[in-house]
């Protein structure tokens, strides 16, 4: 018995030292892009105002030709607006329509997976929703 209760107190020493070592991996990645990875206003050419008065950024790609154009609001995936976005609306644009892709991180954008999933699971959503909202009025106007 006592033999037994060893081997689990070092199974348990084990995991609990595994768990440790994810955590720390985790943190260290997000620590680590956010103070050396890049910033979504490299891959921005517009700024518009917030509902909270702050100034946001986004990607304004607009088609060739006299207008009008229909107009879309796109919105990035949980990596943040990245170079890929701008690729896309710009071949949106070539299709004939004015593209905004927003900001919603405020200039956090990543290319790592912890990263990304810290930043949709700390980014408030309720500001998301504002900004995204605030983007709208500026493509419907």
């Amino acid at each position: 018995m006592n033999k037994v209760l060893r081997w689990l107190k070092r199974l348990l020493l084990l995991v609990v030292a595994l768990v440790l070592l994810i955590v720390l991996l985790f943190a260290g990645t997000i620590l680590y892009d956010a103070a050396l990875g890049h910033d979504a206003t490299e891959y921005t050419n517009v700024t518009y105002s917030g509902s909270d008065g702050s100034t946001l950024h986004g990607y304004l790609a607009v088609p060739e030709g006299a207008g009008p154009h229909p107009a879309v609001l796109l919105i990035h995936e949980w990596w943040g607006l990245n170079e890929g976005i701008t690729i896309l609306a710009d071949a949106l644009a070539q299709e004939g329509y004015v593209v905004l892709a927003a900001d919603a991180y405020r200039g956090q954008v990543t290319t790592l997976f912890p990263r990304a999933l810290w930043l949709r699971l700390t980014t408030p959503g309720d500001q998301i929703f504002a900004d995204v909202d605030a983007a709208w009025r500026i493509c419907a106007g």
